[in-house]
């Protein structure tokens, strides 16, 4: 699932299995046209990756 809430992060649309919609739908997370219902949290998520992303770099530099 997470690949997918990040392509969504991202501002792609990928392809949802029927599962993976509803999951996410019933969480309030994308809306029916599959975009973030709160794109806060998108930008939120994005930054958080990036510093993740930047802290795994740290360590092996």
């Amino acid at each position: 699932m997470r690949p997918v809430i990040e392509q969504i992060v991202a501002g792609s649309t990928p392809e949802l299995t029927g599962n993976q919609s509803r999951f996410l739908l019933r969480r309030g997370l994308i809306t029916a046209a599959g975009t973030l219902a709160f794109p806060i949290l998108g930008r939120w998520l994005n930054e958080y990756a990036e510093q993740r992303q930047r802290e795994r770099t740290q360590v092996f530099e």
